[in-house]
Formats: C-alpha cells, structure tokens, sequence
C-alpha cells in the first residue's frame, strides 16, 4: 500500500530555477567544448603535416619546430580538459604523451643537427600521424594503446563524449533552471540551455524558440509525427506486461513518474526520454567540424515480456542500420549506438528520423506478437520515413 501511495502521489514539478545546482553539468560542457576545439586544431596541424610528407615538401627547421610546439601544446590542453571531465581517469594519458615526446625531440634534434631533408624525418612523423585505433567506438582501449599523437587525440575525443553521455544519468530532481518545452505532443520535455540553444529569454517556451541545431532537428521529427493511441494488443501480451510489471524493481516503476529532459547548447543536445517503462537517451554534436560530430542513441526497457521486447530490438537495431548506424552494440533488451563523422547537414536529418522513431515505437512492443508483425512495423517506418 506504501508504495503505491508513493506512485500516485507523484509529481513532477520543474525544479527550483533560483538553485544553481546545474552549473557542474554547464562546467563539463565548456570543457567539452573546448576539448572538441582544440581536437579540431591539433588535427588540422596532423593533417597538414600528412600532406606535406606525402607531397614530398620541404619543411624548414623553424616551421617543423613550431608545428610541433603548437600540437603538443594542443594535446596537452586536451589533456587537462579530459581530466577535470572525467575526474582525473585518464591521467595516464599524459605519461604517454611524455614519451611520445621525449622520442620525437631527440630524433628532431639530430635531424635538424645533421641537415637532413624533409623526407628523412619519417620516423619523427611515424609518432606523430598514424592512427592505430581502428574501432575508436570500443570503450575498452588501453591508453597504452596510443602509439603516437594522433592516437591520443582521438582516444582522448571518445573518452569525453563517453563521459558526457553520463549526463542524462542524472536524476531529474538535480536539476535546476529547467524550463518545460510547450510543443503540442504527449510527451513533457524539460530543457537546461548551456548556451545557445534558445532563443531570447521567452516567457513560455515553444519550438520556435529552439536555437540548439541538434535538439531542434530531434524535435522537429517529434512534432512530425502522429503519435500512436496505445495498439492493439492480444490477452497473451497484456497478461504477459501484467506478470512482467510484477518482476520489475520498486525503483524503476517509480522512475516512470519522472519527466524527460534535455540538456541543450547551439551544437550539442543529451536528451533523456521516459515513456512509460521505456527509457531512451539520446546525444548529439553538430558542429562545423565533421570529426567532432557524432550520435549516440541508446534505449532500454518495456512493459512486455522478454520476446516482445526482444523483438522491438530487432527493429529498431535494423532500422539503425539502415539510417547509417555503423556501431550497434545489443545488451539484452538494450540497444547502444553510435554514429559519428558526418557532416552538420546529415546530423540534422538523421536526428529527426529518430525523432519519428521515437514517437513511431511508442509501447509498440505489445503489439510485436510474431516475426511478421514486426518485418511490417520496420518496411512501414522505412517505407514511410525514410529515403536514401
């Protein structure tokens, strides 16, 4: 009886906007960005570097010494900004880049010493361009797996965008200087602005205010959507929801109650969503820098038995697939997935397909009662939504 008063009792209300509890997640954004900013001018510093080695040009000893002093000041600045994100995890990060370096200048200066030509500096630019990180996706990479300075920027860039996909962990309760997004959908959103991702300071918030180019393309794709009355469903599937509903934690029912919220800036959105027994969370980056830019959905939960949930994974990992999803990682009823490299204008689109899916699978899994039931749902979605 106690926990069912606690349940109905419920109510979510927008935080306290006088606390100023939101400014360490405002914090770790800014070193984020800043991350991101200075990962995009050591790589353009790799990349020219790359040309010139293969177009056989001559690089003085003046020119190599700078470009070598502004990368590693680069990296390091890196460095220190994916410490403080992650609370000093990857400080050995940096006793690698030591090493790296501690390489590079003896070999510069015997180089420089003996007059070599340009193209005899190749070991130097061994340590300096390769990538050796293939799968810069697996979250299991060593830093000692870093071999050379390219390999520790991009280590370093999907160590951080791990670290801030923990926002959306947070629970809504911490939250302050939320504001609830008005949008005409059975779905109640709260944002926090790190900067730039609304319009103006407007009494009531609606989508026209949105000015953060990720989450507006996300948004756009809700809206689009007529969103599903509950489907129809067979006494197999409800009794199973029943006898499911029945196993699940105290904890996660009551966290069913709480409302979806957004973390926004011009480029960058973490959005949590909560629909009923379903959570999904997804992040985004679109800025000016393809490298930079990346997608991360991830989804969990349901109210009906294993095989309907397991088969609402089915279409929606087969779905991401089709949209360009390259890393899809499948835990059960969780589905983890990523999307990086593109271009600012392929970030927008494929948020707002996902916006569509998100209102297209709503409590679906009850209705997936057989395989063909849900081929039907995946070549409607695509058919519907969807065009290469």
């Amino acid at each position: 009886m106690k926990f069912w008063s606690k349940l109905f009792a419920k109510k979510e209300t927008a935080p306290n906007q006088s606390d100023d509890k939101d400014s360490p997640f405002k914090k770790k954004y800014l070193l984020f960005e800043e991350l991101l900013a200075n990962t995009a001018s050591a790589q353009a510093i790799i990349n020219d570097l790359e040309k010139k080695l293969v177009c056989h040009s001559q690089l003085d000893s003046q020119e190599l010494d700078q470009a070598f002093n502004t990368l590693i000041y680069k990296i390091r600045s890196i460095l220190a900004n994916l410490n403080l994100i992650g609370n000093n995890k990857y400080l050995s990060l940096q006793e690698r880049l030591e090493q790296i370096i501690t390489s590079q200048k003896d070999f510069l200066k015997d180089s420089l010493e003996n007059n070599r030509p340009t193209g005899s500096y190749k070991k130097l630019f061994d340590l300096i361009i390769p990538l050796n990180l293939s799968d810069r996706e697996e979250q299991n990479f060593p830093s000692g797996s870093c071999k050379t300075l390219q390999d520790i920027i991009r280590f370093s860039q999907e160590m951080a965008r791990q670290e801030m996909s923990k926002l959306n962990e947070v629970a809504f309760k911490q939250l302050s200087n939320a504001r609830k997004l008005v949008a005409g959908i059975p779905l109640h959103i709260y944002l926090i602005d790190f900067g730039g991702g609304i319009e103006g300071n407007p009494k009531h918030l609606y989508p026209q205010h949105i000015s953060s180019i990720p989450f507006r393309a996300f948004l756009n794709g809700l809206i689009a959507m007529k969103w599903p009355e509950p489907p129809p469903i067979d006494m197999g599937g409800f009794l199973g929801m029943i006898g499911h509903t029945l196993t699940i934690p105290e904890e996660e029912i009551l966290q069913t109650g709480e409302s979806s919220f957004s973390f926004i800036s011009r480029e960058y959105m973490n959005c949590a969503i909560r629909l009923g027994y379903h959570f999904s969370s997804v992040e985004a980056y679109a800025g000016n820098y393809l490298n930079n830019n990346y997608i991360r959905i991830f989804f969990k939960g349901g109210g009906a038995v294993i095989e309907r949930r397991m088969r609402r994974v089915r279409l929606l990992t087969e779905i991401l697939k089709k949209i360009g999803f390259e890393k899809i990682k499948i835990n059960e009823d969780a589905i983890d997935a990523h999307l990086t490299q593109q271009d600012k204008l392929r970030i927008e689109k494929k948020l707002e397909i996902l916006g569509k899916l998100t209102a297209y699978t709503k409590q679906q899994d009850m209705a997936m009662y057989n395989e063909a039931v849900t081929d039907f749902y995946i070549k409607e979605f695509l058919t519907q939504h969807f065009s290469n």
